[in-house]
């Protein structure tokens, strides 16, 4: 069972240690530097998933362990898929928040949206639902 290919939006491969100068790789290279505990299980979570052998079953697990969790229809109707990413899945000081969307192009592929780090506040998904919605994912 293969995994997983991730993505930045556009179309930049997943790589925490060349990030693409674009505003997602901006964003997730600044969320690194100031979460990097966080950052850290996150980019671990990616690893898992991308894996040839045990991607797709790892990818399950964290589902079923809502560390990923399907938003559903946030955006709206016509973009259902909005998922996130949340490492440590709740803590009191913080949780980091990736957003992204299943490829409707590209098999088994993820593409990273946007990232935010919430402590007290509710999540804001604007920018993530803006850029599924202009994109041609």
């Amino acid at each position: 069972m293969p995994g997983y290919s991730v993505f930045l939006l556009p179309d930049d491969v997943y790589d925490p240690q060349n990030w693409p100068d674009t505003e997602v790789g901006n964003k997730m290279k600044r969320l690194g530097r100031r979460h990097p505990i966080e950052f850290q299980d996150f980019d671990n979570n990616m690893r898992l998933i991308q894996d040839e052998s045990i991607g797709k079953q790892a990818f399950q697990d964290r589902t079923s362990l809502r560390i990923i969790s399907n938003l559903g229809s946030v955006c709206s109707r016509e973009h259902s898929s909005l998922w996130e990413v949340r490492c440590p899945k709740t803590r009191r000081s913080g949780v980091l928040r990736i957003y992204f969307t299943m490829s409707t192009i590209h098999q088994d592929t993820l593409v990273i949206l946007d990232g935010e780090f919430k402590d007290e506040t509710s999540a804001n998904y604007s920018t993530a639902c803006s850029r599924l919605r202009e994109g041609s994912i």
